[in-house]
């Protein structure tokens, strides 16, 4: 019985999911994002019920709980192959192991709409997300005039096969060799904060020269800014993508020095948008690129930016 009970828990672990709207039965669009759990997501989320209400579409909300979870992805993706669904609106967790699966929908005349992250190989219907490597190489810049005279790089990787976070640390290696910063170093941070802190934490305290550290999404942002602050580590200039109510604090107190801000909410919104256009035999955007913002701790107080942050910093509830 209890080798039982295990099985069955990590089983609802692996296809754990949170959904809103509609049932199976009366919704043609069924949106996957990464996971459910970050800030990040939960603003998509919000974006995306605004426009299921706006557009009086009923839209299917499916997602694993964390991004770590692949299998969950793969599984929801499934499980609507042979439903009502009509358009799949996807954030892959990897860029190559949700294409066979794709396929499979579009196969069966389904449309698909990639946002957030791309998809290599399918030619969707839409890609809707922040244009990756440019937002890298301009949070480079942007923090470039601030660097130390010998600068030593920490780059703090998402796992990879995402995409989105893969072109991000692209668009910052970029920018760095052709400025000559040539003093790099890469280390995995995982998908959660603690595996970045910890991963972090013994990168600095192996190479007391790391001066500089980048960060490509939340959960390394967060994780990377707790590191410097428990190592007190004040010489080192940071500078991330995303934030959460833990990395605003981090930036007040200057932990960090500027963040790239991404339209989470917008993406969602405009990914859904996009989806009714479908249903309505129109003929979507083929590329939407999301405006950013780069924010640091003098910039809070600008008129418009803490209205923008604010919806970061509560988390949204739970629509069922």
């Amino acid at each position: 019985m209890g080798m039982l009970n295990i099985v069955l828990f990590l089983t609802a672990f692996l296809i754990s999911f949170y959904s809103f709207a509609a049932s199976i039965n009366d919704a043609k669009i069924l949106v996957v994002p990464k996971g459910v759990n970050m800030t990040f997501w939960q603003s998509v989320q919000a974006g995306a019920i605004a426009a299921s209400k706006e557009k009086s579409q009923k839209v299917i909300w499916r997602g694993p709980y964390n991004e770590t979870d692949i299998e969950a992805q793969i599984s929801i993706v499934r499980n609507y192959l042979d439903s009502n669904i009509e358009v799949l609106i996807i954030a892959p967790i990897d860029a190559h192991l949700l294409v066979p699966f794709v396929l499979q929908y579009q196969r069966k005349g389904k449309k698909v709409i990639v946002f957030d992250s791309a998809l290599i190989g399918p030619d969707t219907a839409s890609f809707v997300a922040t244009d990756n490597f440019a937002a890298g190489t301009q949070l480079v810049e942007t923090l470039h005039p601030h660097f130390p005279d010998k600068a030593e790089v920490l780059i703090v990787q998402n796992a990879a096969g995402h995409a989105s976070t893969e072109d991000r640390v692209a668009g910052f290696v970029a920018y760095l060799k052709k400025n000559g910063v040539n003093k790099l170093h890469f280390i995995e941070g995982g998908v959660t904060k603690g595996s970045a802190l910890h991963a972090t934490r013994l990168a600095l305290a192996e190479n007391e020269n790391i001066n500089v550290i980048l960060t490509p999404n939340e959960t390394t942002t967060e994780g990377a800014a707790l590191a410097i602050k428990k190592l007190k580590r004040n010489n080192v200039l940071m500078g991330g993508f995303d934030i959460n109510s833990v990395i605003y604090s981090h930036l007040q107190h200057g932990v960090i020095h500027s963040l790239v801000l991404q339209d989470p909410y917008k993406m969602g919104y405009t990914a859904v948008e996009q989806g009714v256009k479908l249903l309505a035999n129109e003929t979507p955007s083929k590329e939407i690129f999301m405006p950013i913002v780069i924010i640091n701790r003098q910039s809070l107080t600008e008129i418009g930016n803490y209205e923008f942050i604010r919806q970061f910093l509560v988390e949204p509830s739970p629509a069922h």
